[in-house]
């Protein structure tokens, strides 16, 4: 458009002809007047023809670091996986037998790479559990006899997740409907998954919370697998159950000769 005016305009000012278009010296030409200098501003954020540009706004960054840290996340736990599979170090067996048949057990056959130790871990220093069976950051020993459960029996457990607790048998005829699908700890409420029902177990041993050590709890996510142990005086230290299911205050476990038969083991002395 500049352009075509100043065209328009040289040829007006070059026009020697009448119509009132006039010479060079002629001031009755007309001639458009265009600033040297003016200013501007630039209207941001620019919306675009159909809206706002993808990813102007920050937060759409900050999300986006965020979906990368996860994925980085993600990958750097597939490599830990991947290396339990491979590090002999780190894989110290393998599941030999496992059942299902109203217990919920397996035994694991191992490679040698690691000691045994024939005992569990007593309450160790720092945990919120701290009433020792024999002596903090210490080895309690497993006598390796079966001591069978009875109402009113006492019995401790060292679990993963709550350390060396203490309980009280309150019922060895419990049945136990363990929850495979997803489980609300707020409502206590279990939603099925069709894909792996739940366990029913009956004739399960239940431990309840210890007189005696009433701030304890007596099982958590993670406790699964720990043995239960006799606290009475003539058979303490014998296996008495192992932990399946619970929550804070109640613990189910299965009879320990109801493991070593479907597993089709034995305690050796």
């Amino acid at each position: 458009m500049l352009r075509e005016l100043s065209e328009l305009c040289c040829k007006c000012a070059g026009d020697d002809g009448g119509g009132g278009g006039g010479s060079a010296g002629n001031n009755s030409c007309p001639f458009p007047w265009l600033p040297i200098r003016f200013s501007y501003t630039v209207e941001a954020p620019f919306s675009g023809q159909y809206g706002p540009v993808p990813f102007q706004d920050p937060w759409w960054k900050v999300i986006a670091w965020i979906i990368c840290a996860a994925l980085l996340i993600a990958a750097a736990i597939v490599d830990i996986f991947d290396e339990a599979h491979e590090n002999e170090e780190i894989v110290i067996g393998e599941v030999a037998r496992f059942s299902r048949d109203n217990v919920d057990c397996s035994i694991a056959s191992l490679y040698g790479v690691r000691g045994v130790e024939l005992g569990v871990l007593d309450a160790l220093s720092g945990e919120p559990n701290t009433n020792a069976r024999i002596a903090v950051d210490g080895i309690v020993p497993i006598v390796r006899a079966v001591a069978p459960a009875f109402v009113g029996m006492k019995v401790y457990k060292s679990g993963a997740r709550t350390g060396l607790t203490h309980g009280l048998v309150t019922s060895i005829v419990a049945t136990t409907n363990q929850c495979r699908g997803e489980f609300e700890d707020s409502t206590g409420t279990c939603h099925p998954d069709p894909a792996t029902p739940n366990l029913v177990m009956t004739n399960q041993i239940r431990v309840g919370t210890s007189a005696d050590f009433p701030a304890e709890p007596t099982t958590d996510h993670g406790d699964s697998g720990s043995l239960w142990l006799s606290d009475e005086p003539a058979t303490r230290d014998q296996v008495v159950g192992l932990t399946h299911s619970g929550r804070i205050g109640s613990s189910d476990a299965n009879p320990i000769n109801d493991v070593l038969a479907a597993l089709d083991v034995r305690l050796t002395p």
